[in-house]
């Protein structure tokens, strides 16, 4: 196991934020994530909570290993059963007095500072912020969309090509892999639909932050390094399921017609 240690040089870090994460079964990501803190801040330069969901591949383990590694910024929660994703994301924002939150997923790689200015830009715009995400091997992929339930999700769609092209733009939802958001809008929307055990509840908290009027933004100047989302039957059943949900109160017939024509001309 390599630990890489560097000097400290960023004395300007946002203050009052706290970092929140959730595991489950994530060993072989951890040592890659504590890693990139040390080459780029040559510390944990902030508190960060980590719940691990009941792992059984060695995770709560490794957690324990970094925590003693890098000291009292490293707070390691054990949950006796795995409790899904949004209710431990819930459970963790609970424990934390921190003006600004970020959420962020343990399987995230990065070589520069992109905390500083997702942070600041958190707090000046007092919205959901958003790096852009590269898989390692793919390159940039998509990881926001249209809400399905608008109706001009067709149009929106196309438009969405090129929003990788702005140093910042707002959107309609962005997958959850990291995010910087202020705990007041965090408390104010309730947090995440705790009903969402796994997968969408994105997509259910950014929805929720625009009937609140709040701003969902893709910061295109901030990059780090996630895994290209893959599917699988079993992945699609439960998004599909949750899915059911999500319109529970909401019009679907934009995504019926856009899964219509999008059939019917074999758009993938």
């Amino acid at each position: 196991m390599k630990t890489k240690v560097k000097t400290n040089t960023k004395k300007s870090f946002i203050e009052s934020l706290t970092l929140i994460s959730v595991c489950f079964n994530q060993f072989d990501y951890l040592d890659d994530f504590f890693n990139s803190f040390l080459e780029v801040y040559g510390e944990i330069p902030c508190q960060i909570l980590i719940a691990d969901n009941a792992s059984q591949d060695g995770s709560y383990q490794k957690l324990m290993y970094w925590k003693n590694t890098l000291g009292d910024n490293v707070k390691i929660i054990k949950n006796t059963q795995n409790i899904g994703f949004a209710k431990a994301n819930n459970q963790l924002v609970k424990t934390c007095q921190s003006d600004l939150l970020g959420l962020l997923n343990l399987d995230i790689k990065f070589n520069t500072d992109f905390i500083n200015p997702c942070a600041k830009a958190c707090k000046f715009h007092q919205a959901l912020i958003a790096p852009k995400l590269c898989d390692l091997e793919y390159g940039h992929y998509r990881h926001y969309a249209p809400f399905p339930d608008d109706p001009m999700i067709l149009v929106k769609e196309f438009g969405y090509l090129f929003l990788q092209y702005f140093e910042a733009v707002p959107v309609d939802w962005l997958q959850g892999a990291c995010w910087f958001v202020p705990r007041k809008i965090f408390e104010e929307i309730e947090g995440f639909d705790e009903k969402y055990f796994i997968y969408t509840e994105d997509l259910e908290f950014c929805r929720n932050l625009k009937d609140k009027n709040i701003s969902r933004i893709l910061m295109n100047s901030q990059t780090i390094y996630h895994p290209r989302t893959r599917s699988s039957e079993e992945k699609q059943k439960i998004i599909d399921q949750n899915l059911v949900y999500y319109f529970r109160n909401r019009d679907q017939s934009p995504w019926l017609v856009r899964n219509f024509l999008r059939q019917l001309f074999s758009i993938r």
